[in-house]
């Protein structure tokens, strides 16, 4: 008997049609709701995560072929939640109607969707948008929307809505879908997926409460639970729906945002945007997603509630806000604002008009932005989680202006808000401008100051206690930026040119991890000492040299050659230079642009220079003078200047003169004997000369400036 040839159909092509769907849309609805609404391309995928959130689903996965510039390229999710019957599919069609908007809670989870739009964020990344469904009556049905058909309509009216669109609704056999899921990326693996889901018991009954350790979860996976999960509050009692089902959704024929998907931004994005937890695991190509946090030292954690020592707020002006375009501007208020704090059942404040908000906030050792931090996803900043959704990942600072502080770069505060809900806008990433709004942030940054003041106050972080007087007798100052930037540099890149010296570092990522542990152990390890070395005239004042832990002080630097004769010069030099490096450290860990700086340490090399070049006491630096400006010619007169400075150093008493007509000046030495007898007088024995200065551009000096006839005049 003949085999029957492998299938070539695809799954957006599968079943028997039993029905239609009309729906009602128009493109340029679509591409507002799409293009212009939603921040990123990867939203349409956290769009389709929360909506197995919503439908109860225990786990979801997300695959991504290698090859997206295949032409065969799809995009698929598969959710073990309650997935949809008819009527389901029926209404999830019913663009911006959404039987949730009524319903805040379902299977023991707060419902996140409420406007029915979500689903059209795909619109973006795919022509073809499949949803094969096997619901609790135990049949699987199909739609497929092609958006080609609403983007070629021949209505010249962009605005019309399309009403003739029609989405077939197709029922399908089990074994159909395992044969069509072969001829598509990633179906073996989805094929699998689907026959663990139906292979797992999951009675209607279940209850599923909180529990500490790991657990079993319907659809065959194991779960850890996590009691003290970082937004804080009491995790919904989940309650999975009953029976085998599950939602599969594709997208086919993709466009070029589609395949411009990148998997490693698709992961760090959900990561930090749909934290849920011990409530439901997501997987991206079976890779199990874990929470996004930074892999660092903790100075202090406080857990929302008591200990954070909020027992009011002021709602000032310094709690602005960043308006949206077409928002009217709503004035703040200056209101003093009580606020209730508890412990039971779990650590909370209560804010009137938003309600009991819980979580966490964490002050790092080490800056958490920039460099590796960030594949790790965002980490520092405000993180606020609405009903088990972050809202604001691409905004940390939730519109709160004037928080460049160092200890912002060290700050995550992770806080579950629900009471937010009702002021989101219908992308769940903006609010409706009002004084709930103004309230939460004037929290937020009362929030953060606590964090900051401690980070300020740091008694840890002192000078370090070694050999060097000098060090050990400026004592306690903060060395944590110093740390920080040097971190940063080695995982990195330097800041700035003439700051660091890399001298003797082979391995940048060894070196890094023995700054860390160094640094962790005892602060004080960042600084051993502050020496002189001999560097470069055009070299900066000071320089750190990482693989000894020194402040290096230029010796050929014009400003320390002036200032650098006694003991106490010397000493004073050191301190300068160790100030100067130290708060150039500070602003750079405190957020000041490199650029900026920058141009600060350019400036400020300028006035040590000019202070050198006006002071001009030091032989050297004399000789380095007259043989620099012996040829710039617009420059004669400090040139006249430096000449007077060099028979002065010499001995010789100076009368500059330099008028018109007149020679630069007179010097007068006293010759030895210094004293002979004149008629019975001891008179001093003296010889004078004239001088001039003359500068070329050339190496030359025309021989008409050096007219004898000038001299005679002058003597």
């Amino acid at each position: 008997m003949a085999t029957a040839p492998p299938s070539t159909v695809t799954p957006d092509r599968l079943g028997e049609q039993a029905g239609v769907i009309p729906v009602e849309l128009s493109t340029r609805f679509l591409e507002h709701f799409s293009e212009t609404l939603y921040s990123s391309p990867q939203k349409a995928f956290e769009e389709l995560i929360t909506n197995g959130w919503d439908a109860g689903a225990a786990a979801v996965d997300v695959y991504i072929p290698p090859d997206l510039g295949a032409d065969d390229a799809a995009m698929s999710i598969i959710d073990n939640g309650a997935s949809m019957d008819e009527g389901g599919l029926r209404e999830l069609w019913h663009v911006a109607f959404s039987p949730k908007h009524d319903q805040p809670t379902a299977h023991g989870r707060r419902v996140v969707g409420k406007f029915g739009i979500g689903k059209l964020a795909t619109y973006i990344l795919a022509n073809r948008l499949t949803y094969i469904c096997k619901g609790s009556d135990g049949t699987i049905r199909r739609v497929t929307m092609d958006y080609k058909k609403i983007g070629n309509n021949p209505s010249s009216d962009a605005e019309r809505l399309v009403t003739d669109l029609k989405i077939p609704i197709y029922i399908v056999d089990e074994g159909e879908v395992f044969d069509a899921l072969h001829n598509i990326p990633s179906g073996r693996e989805i094929h699998d997926r689907i026959r663990k889901i139906s292979a797992s018991s999951k009675p209607a009954s279940l209850h599923v409460p909180p529990s500490d350790g790991a657990r079993k979860i319907p659809g065959g996976d194991t779960q850890d639970f996590e009691p003290t999960a970082e937004y804080g509050g009491a995790p919904d009692a989940f309650i999975p729906p009953a029976g085998d089902t599950w939602t599969l959704v594709i997208l086919s024929d993709l466009k070029p945002a589609g395949r411009d998907i990148k998997v490693g931004i698709l992961r760090r994005i959900i990561q930090a945007t749909l934290p849920f937890g011990s409530e439901m695991n997501i997987r991206i190509n079976g890779n199990l997603l874990q929470s996004s946090k930074a892999n660092t030292s903790v100075i202090k954690q406080w857990r929302i509630g008591p200990e954070l020592d909020i027992d009011e707020i002021d709602i000032a002006s310094t709690a602005t806000h960043s308006e949206q375009p077409g928002n009217e501007s709503t004035p703040l208020t200056t209101d003093r604002v009580a606020v209730t704090t508890g412990l039971t059942p779990y650590p909370y404040i209560e804010l009137p008009k938003i309600g009991r908000i819980t979580g966490t906030i964490t002050l790092f050792q080490d800056r958490v932005t920039g460099g590796k931090s960030e594949s790790r996803g965002p980490s520092h900043g405000f993180h606020v989680n609405v009903l088990g959704r972050v809202v604001n990942q691409l905004e940390p600072e939730f519109g709160i202006d004037n928080l460049n502080h160092a200890a912002w770069s060290r700050f995550r505060m992770t806080v579950r808000a629900d009471g937010l809900n009702p002021f989101l806008t219908t992308n769940r990433e903006q609010f409706k401008e009002g004084p709930e709004l103004a309230r939460f942030r004037s929290f937020l940054r009362k929030a953060f100051n606590v964090a900051r003041a401690c980070y300020d106050s740091d008694e840890e972080a002192k000078l370090p206690d070694g050999g060097d007087l000098l060090v050990r007798s400026l004592g306690v100052v903060s060395l944590n930026p110093l740390r920080s930037v040097v971190l940063h540099a080695l995982q990195t890149q330097m800041p700035l040119p003439g700051l660091l010296d890399e001298t003797n570092i082979k391995d940048r990522e060894s070196e890094s991890k023995n700054w860390r542990e160094k640094t962790a152990t005892n602060i004080a390890d960042a600084l051993n000492d502050v020496r002189y070395a001999n560097l470069k005239d055009d070299s900066s004042l000071a320089v750190f040299r990482i693989h000894d832990c020194s402040i290096l002080v230029n010796k050929d630097h014009p400003f320390v050659v002036e200032h650098n004769r006694t003991k106490a010069e010397k000493q004073l030099i050191r301190t300068i230079a160790m100030i100067e490096f130290l708060s150039d450290m500070y602003a750079l860990d405190a957020g000041v642009k490199p650029e900026i700086m920058a141009e600060v340490r350019r400036y400020r090399d300028k006035l040590m220079r000019f202070n050198a070049m006006r002071r001009r006491e030091s032989g050297t630096y004399i000789a380095k003078l007259l043989l620099t400006m012996q040829s710039k010619s617009e420059d004669s007169k400090l040139m006249e200047k430096v000449v007077s400075d060099a028979l002065y150093y010499l001995g010789f008493d100076v009368r500059e003169l330099g008028a018109p007509g007149d020679p630069e000046g007179i010097a007068t030495a006293y010759m030895l004997p210094v004293k002979e007898s004149v008629d019975g007088n001891d008179t001093p024995r003296t010889y004078t000369f004239i001088f001039e200065a003359k500068t070329t551009k050339h190496g030359k000096v025309p021989v008409n400036n050096l007219s004898l006839d000038g001299v005679a005049q002058h003597r």
